[in-house]
């Protein structure tokens, strides 16, 4: 048996594809489960050195058409029994291509009444033009995770036991915090950006994070406070008050994936947004408090125990719930932080001393 999986879609997505995975793993122990993804996120580094995949496949998105063409008629050779095309990871020229690689394809169908006329013909294209595809309705509400399922499922054509922890490489190395000076087990990390620095609506205020720095420098003098993220969310903290913030270990933009995942595994507990670092926490079942406003918590909230949910509910918290909106649009539509303007700093501050007192009696949070 061999499976083929895309993994063209961002690092947190991916890790909700892993219970999937492991899914397969399970059912068929000696299948030949291979992943192909653009490189363009860390999804490559979230299983390599596990058992449960076989091959990385690598096509990067700005790849000429002959590349491309010459790669899916590699993977046809490969002979796939099946190829598993997620809603979140199935782009047009991928759609296309598929065609060529052989086996028969499972991919989400997007019936909801908010589709644009782009998912429409997207739609059309799968429904009528496209050979040995099969379609698996995208339920409105429903977690990613179970997306996921319901596309193995389908090829499956039976019930089964859906699984619902995450997994990721686990790094054990503390090199990085050598380098960055930072006490393993006595820091708390925050991640002040996301999307990369890109405009969007679902980053909690600068000022925000300020004044939860000097809350927790107050209050904890003995934990370290480090930053997480990416060069582009470096570039965005620079032009804010938070680029002087004195006695912060700023680690952004100078980590690769493997080293977030030792500072993340390490640390006291994380305060993140809905992203790639949140997830990242939640698959190393680290004590974690999750920022979500306008996205659709219904279908990428953490689901480890060790996870808590803060929700900003003004009047645009959810709104991604029905797709009909982009994030950079949604943040056109609500200047200046304000679909997240209704979780407090006192918010933040209160469920991190509950954390940080049940954690340190070895209790559980549940």
């Amino acid at each position: 048996m061999k499976f083929l999986i895309s993994a063209y879609t961002g690092l947190g997505n991916f890790i909700l594809k892993t219970p999937m995975i492991i899914k397969i793993r399970e059912l068929w122990p000696e299948a030949e489960i291979d992943i192909f993804t653009g490189n363009g996120f860390g999804t490559e580094f979230v299983l390599r050195g596990s058992d449960l995949i076989n091959e990385i496949h690598i096509l990067r998105k700005d790849s000429s058409l002959s590349e491309k063409l010459n790669f899916f008629l590699t993977m046809r050779k490969k002979q796939y029994s099946v190829v598993f095309l997620p809603m979140d990871a199935a782009p047009m020229f991928l759609i296309l291509g598929s065609v060529l690689m052989g086996g028969i394809k499972y991919t989400h169908i997007n019936f909801m009444g908010h589709t644009n006329l782009k998912q429409k013909f997207k739609n059309f294209l799968k429904l009528y033009a496209l050979p040995d595809f099969r379609f698996v309705p995208w339920l409105q509400g429903r977690h990613e995770i179970d997306l996921n399922h319901d596309l193995l499922e389908a090829w499956y054509n039976r019930p089964m036991e859906r699984m619902y922890e995450t997994f990721i490489t686990k790094n054990d190395s503390t090199e990085v915090l050598v380098r960055f000076a930072i006490e393993k087990g006595k820091y708390i990390v925050l991640q002040p950006s996301a999307a990369n620095g890109s405009l969007t609506g679902k980053v909690w205020a600068p000022e925000n994070f300020e004044a939860l720095v000097q809350k927790i420098q107050r209050k904890y003098p003995d934990l370290q406070i480090v930053f997480v993220g990416d060069k582009g969310d470096l570039d965005t903290i620079n032009k804010t008050a938070l680029a002087g913030i004195k006695d912060v270990i700023n680690t952004m933009g100078q980590t690769s994936i493997a080293e977030l995942c030792s500072i993340i595994g390490n640390a006291r507990i994380i305060v993140a947004h809905d992203s790639g670092v949140m997830h990242v926490a939640d698959a190393l079942k680290s004590t974690l408090i999750a920022l979500y406003g306008p996205t659709d918590y219904t279908r990428t909230r953490p689901l480890g125990k060790n996870s808590q949910i803060l929700f900003s509910k003004n009047d645009c918290f959810a709104v991604h719930y029905s797709h009909n909106i982009t994030e950079s649009d949604l943040a056109k539509q609500y200047a200046g932080y304000k679909c997240m303007n209704a979780i407090s700093v006192d918010d933040v501050m209160g469920k991190m001393t509950e954390l940080l007192a049940l954690t340190a009696q070895g209790n559980s949070i549940e």
